[in-house]
């Protein structure tokens, strides 16, 4: 099935993001979500181009999704995006370490 860039790049993101509870934020892996997707890996570098583009994705999306558990880690590794996230999605996060 041929998918839109669009709708590749969140299927991708969602598998990471799916990923990042599982194994946790710092254990994604391209290779990983490509063989959970059944893609290549080059079509995983080819949405996110580099591993700090996609954990940065996740990162939004644990932050719009508010999964606080993806939270704490981005905040226990100072991710940018994790320290800026809503105080009230912080206090959550911090309850779950």
């Amino acid at each position: 099935m041929k998918f839109k860039p669009d709708d590749r790049k969140a299927q991708i993101l969602s598998e990471a993001v799916r990923q990042a509870r599982d194994v946790g934020y710092q254990n994604i892996r391209r290779e990983n979500v490509a063989k959970a997707l059944g893609l290549s890996v080059g079509m995983v570098n080819h949405t996110f181009t580099t591993m700090a583009l996609l954990k940065r994705a996740v990162m939004g999306a644990a932050i719009a999704q508010r999964i606080p558990e993806i939270v704490a880690q981005g905040l226990a590794a100072k991710d940018p995006r994790a320290m800026n996230a809503p105080e009230d999605l912080k206090a959550m996060a911090r309850a779950t370490l």
